[in-house]
């Protein structure tokens, strides 16, 4: 019987800057630095939402493990400028 390794699971996850002000790039560049903690950065993009508020929607990848996700979720709403993070949407990979 060979070895079975956990999987990961791909997250899409918005974030929401708490005013108009924030500097999305900046934002990114700190919640990559979480994510990367527990997980691989594969991307984010801006959507925008109404009246001038944009959201950053992040893709990233993290094993399918217990923990790791709701780490990620705890720093990202304790950053600077975070409104919320709401994951998604969640799969696993092959």
């Amino acid at each position: 019987m060979r070895d079975l390794k956990m999987g990961e699971v791909m997250v899409a996850a918005r974030v929401m800057p708490s005013s108009l002000e924030v500097d999305l790039k900046e934002l990114e560049e700190r919640v990559r630095k979480v994510i990367e903690e527990r997980g691989k950065f594969a991307g984010s993009e801006v959507q925008p939402i109404a009246f001038g508020l944009k959201a950053l929607v992040i893709y990233f990848l993290v094993p399918d493990e217990e923990g790791h996700l709701g780490e990620i979720e705890e720093k990202v709403r304790g950053l600077e400028g975070v409104k919320s993070f709401d994951v998604t949407d969640l799969r696993r990979t092959l």
